[in-house]
């Protein structure tokens, strides 16, 4: 995506596909553990193949003057539009990688536990 809009976008969109795109590989690896039926691991796959592109897609579409100057919604040009869109996918990935890593951080502290208990506190204290 970042490659698509190369020279085509403005830098704030060209920023936020550049920021999702990092969170997007940065959960992909990690998608396992979500389980298949996921809704997160969903969202996250659906955002790199259709959400993103498809918001990105719909501004680049439209001529330049009229997407970053004209007014189409509550006084908001398309530009202002895409960027609130895409905010909103990057806040939404950022909810799900905290929930995943949340899930592995307290992995950690029950097996912290578990050693604790098995072998005693020592260093784990």
């Amino acid at each position: 995506m970042e490659q698509r809009i190369a020279g085509r976008a403005p830098a704030v969109v060209t920023a936020r596909v550049h920021r999702i795109g990092i969170r997007v590989a940065e959960m992909v690896p990690r998608l396992d553990r979500m389980g298949v039926a996921s809704l997160e691991a969903h969202t996250v796959v659906a955002t790199a193949t259709s959400y993103l592109p498809e918001a990105v897609d719909a501004y680049l579409r439209l001529p330049r003057d009229f997407a970053d100057r004209r007014a189409v919604e509550g006084g908001k040009t398309s530009l202002m539009l895409l960027c609130d869109q895409l905010d909103l996918l990057s806040t939404t990935l950022g909810r799900i990688s905290d929930a995943i890593s949340r899930q592995d951080a307290n992995a950690l502290i029950a097996h912290g536990d578990f050693l604790a208990e098995k072998f005693g506190k020592g260093s784990l204290e």
